[in-house]
C-alpha cells in the first residue's frame, strides 16, 4: 500500500471516529460539576455513522477514563499559569460523557498574542474566571482515580503537576499522551500537531485553542492510534517528590533490616517467623501509599510464602499473595515474583486437592 493511501485512509478513519464519538457526548447533570456544551458536528451522510465503533477494536481502552487540555499565558509550568481547564469524562460504552470546563485568574494577567491564538479575552476572564486553588478542587473531584489522556502530556501534565504542588493538592492519576501515540501509529507524517491532525482529518475545528474543543478532537486520535497500535496502552506515573521518596526508603530500608532479623527464625520457629513477616507486609503497605503502591517489597512476600509452605498453610500463602498483588499491581514481571506466583499455584493445587 502506498504511502499517501495509507495515510489516506488514517485520516478517514480519525474523521470516521469523531464524528460517532462526538455525537455520543452527552453531558449528564451532576451536583458539583461544570457541564459545557460539547460540540456536536453533523454526521457525513455517505458514510455509516457506526462504522468505526464496529470497526475498530478499543478494548485496551479502560471502561471510563479523562481527556484534559489547558490553555495557558505560556510554554513554561514555572514561569506561565494555567487561564483554563477542560476535560472530558469519557465511558467507552456509554452515551453519556460528562464535561468540566473553568476559566482561571491568573496573576499576571493574559499576554495579547495568548488572546489572539485562543480566543480567550481579559473580559471573558473577568466574568467567570476563578480561583485556581478552587478550580483545582473541582477537578480533582471530577477526575477521581481515573487515567488521564492529554494531547501533549509532557506539556499539560507539567503545568496541572506545577500547579497542584503550589496549591497544596494531590493529583497522582496515571496518565498517558496521544501525541506520542499518534507518532508510534502513523509515522512519517509531516507534521503531529492536533490542529495539524485535525485538519488533514477533516474534523470540525470549532473552538480550536479551547480547552473543550481540543479535548473532544484528542479523543478521536487517542482512539484511533490505540486501535492501530493494538497494544496495550501505557501509562505513566506522575513524578514522586524527593523528600517522599527520602522516607519511603528510610522505612522500606527499616523493615528490611527487620526481616533480616527474622531469617534465623524460619529454621527454629516458623510459626513466630510467619507473625514477623506479616507484620513486616503490613508495615510495607503502610508506606508504600507515599508512593501509591507503586513497590511491592517482593523479598519480604518471598520469605512469608516460604514459611508457610513448610508449615503447610496454603491457604493463607494464596491469600498473601493475592492481596500482594493487588495492593501492587506492578508486580509480576521479576524473576523472584514468578517464583512466588508459581509457589501460590502449588499452595493453590494443594489446597484444592485437601478441600476435595
Amino acid at each position: 500500500m502506498t504511502g499517501p493511501l495509507l495515510i489516506c485512509l488514517i485520516l478517514i478513519t480519525i474523521f470516521l471516529l469523531f464524528v460517532v464519538l462526538s455525537g455520543r457526548f452527552k453531558s449528564s447533570k451532576q451536583p458539583h460539576e461544570r457541564q459545557p456544551q460539547l460540540p456536536l458536528p453533523a454526521p457525513n451522510p455517505t458514510l455509516p455513522p457506526s462504522a468505526p465503533l464496529e470497526i475498530l477494536d478499543l478494548s485496551m481502552l479502560p471502561q471510563e477514563f479523562v481527556v484534559l487540555d489547558l490553555e495557558t499565558t505560556g510554554l513554561s509550568p514555572d514561569r506561565d499559569e494555567i487561564i483554563e481547564i477542560g476535560a472530558i469524562r469519557f465511558n467507552r460504552d456509554s452515551d453519556h460523557h460528562r464535561g468540566f470546563q473553568a476559566f482561571v485568574i491568573p496573576e499576571n494577567g493574559i499576554p495579547k498574542h495568548i488572546t489572539e491564538i485562543t480566543g480567550i479575552t481579559p473580559q471573558m476572564i473577568n466574568d467567570k474566571g476563578e480561583n485556581l486553588h478552587d478550580v483545582l478542587a473541582e477537578f480533582v473531584e471530577f477526575i477521581g482515580d481515573l487515567h488521564l489522556v492529554t494531547f501533549n502530556a509532557a506539556f499539560d501534565m507539567g503545568f496541572l503537576h506545577n500547579a497542584a504542588n503550589k496549591h497544596g493538592v494531590k493529583i497522582r492519576n496515571r496518565y498517558t499522551c496521544a501525541l506520542q501515540m499518534a507518532r508510534r501509529a502513523w509515522p512519517g507524517l509531516q507534521s503531529y500537531r492536533l490542529v495539524d491532525l485535525a485538519r488533514m482529518a477533516k474534523l470540525p475545528e470549532d473552538d480550536t485553542h479551547r480547552a473543550i474543543g481540543d479535548c473532544t478532537r484528542t479523543i478521536s486520535i487517542f482512539c484511533a492510534a490505540a486501535s492501530s497500535i493494538g497494544q496495550p496502552i501505557v501509562w505513566d506515573w506522575p513524578p514522586i517528590d524527593w523528600r517522599v521518596m527520602v522516607k519511603f526508603n528510610e522505612a522500606r530500608d527499616a523493615n528490611r533490616a527487620f526481616c533480616a532479623e527474622t531469617r534465623p527464625l524460619e529454621t527454629t520457629d516458623p510459626a513466630l517467623a510467619v507473625t514477623r513477616y506479616t507484620d513486616a507486609m503490613s508495615r510495607m503497605y503502610e508506606y508504600g501509599k507515599l508512593v501509591d503502591g507503586r513497590w511491592g517489597d517482593e523479598l519480604i512476600l518471598d520469605r512469608l510464602t516460604l514459611c508457610l509452605w513448610k508449615l503447610a498453610r496454603h491457604q493463607e500463602l494464596v491469600g498473601s499473595v493475592d492481596e500482594f498483588l493487588r495492593r501492587c499491581p506492578q508486580s509480576g514481571a521479576s524473576t523472584l515474583m514468578l517464583r512466588i506466583l508459581r509457589r501460590r499455584e502449588k499452595a493453590l493445587e494443594r489446597s484444592t486437592h485437601r478441600s476435595n
